[in-house]
């Protein structure tokens, strides 16, 4: 979606799972040379049978935790 380099961040778009389940977007930001937060904000979409097949898996395997912090090893 767009980047922030004052701010050392960057802003994707996701799509979602199967039927567009967990769309919304995810915001990782440079902390400093060695870690990198991640915030992932979905939509609030209800699923209806008319635009999802029934038995279709709509997991969502994203973290929601705010703040996860990634450290570089």
């Amino acid at each position: 979606m767009g980047t922030m380099p004052e701010l050392g961040k960057v802003a994707l778009s996701y799509s979602g799972t199967n039927c567009g389940v967990g769309w919304g977007q995810i915001d990782l930001k440079k902390l400093n040379d060695m870690q990198i937060s991640w915030d992932y904000y979905p939509n609030n979409r209800i699923i209806s049978d008319a635009t999802c097949p029934p038995g279709t898996d709509t997991t969502v395997y994203l973290p929601h935790t705010k703040g996860l912090v990634f450290t570089k090893q």
